[in-house]
């Protein structure tokens, strides 16, 4: 299998080398930062799709079913934090290390990543719970940028 990263400013010619790629080996997938590339490329008969679609659509299902506090047949989506009303903006600040262990700002929780979502929906609201509830819902995995590409660096 073959792979091309290519890197130019914008207008350089990025697009229209990688249809040449794609013709040249005729097929491939092409991952784009914008959607508006993305629809371009997949107009012209090509797999293409966003770095952030890949994911959340193909890479993360994949592994929900091996995480407890994610609903069985969970579907995923990404929430933007900065549209959400004034009393879902807290799930910004909820954060999850490299061992599973979930946080609030810098402030560990009594719950992790090994917590089934039953058990979770069972709680009382304590520590933010109901953020938790909203990200793992009983039907929804949403996550947020900071889910998605960062860990917190607590200070225990």
């Amino acid at each position: 299998m073959n792979s091309e990263v290519i890197k130019f400013v914008a207008g350089g010619g990025k697009t229209t080398l990688s249809e040449k790629i794609l013709k040249e080996q005729g097929n491939g997938l092409y991952l784009a930062f914008t959607n508006s590339v993305v629809e371009e490329i997949s107009n012209k008969g090509y797999l293409s799709r966003t770095i952030d679609s890949l994911f959340t659509s193909f890479i993360i299902p994949k592994f929900t079913s091996f995480i407890p506090i994610i609903a069985s047949g969970s579907k995923v989506k990404h929430i933007d934090t900065t549209i959400l009303p004034n009393h879902l903006k807290g799930i910004a600040n909820i954060k999850i290390d490299k061992d599973g262990n979930i946080y609030n700002k810098s402030k560990k929780l009594n719950i992790n990543i090994n917590t089934y979502n039953e058990n979770l929906h069972n709680m009382t609201s304590k520590d933010n719970i109901g953020f938790l509830k909203y990200i793992f819902s009983k039907d929804e995995l949403r996550l947020t940028h900071c889910l998605l590409y960062t860990s917190p660096s607590p200070r225990d």
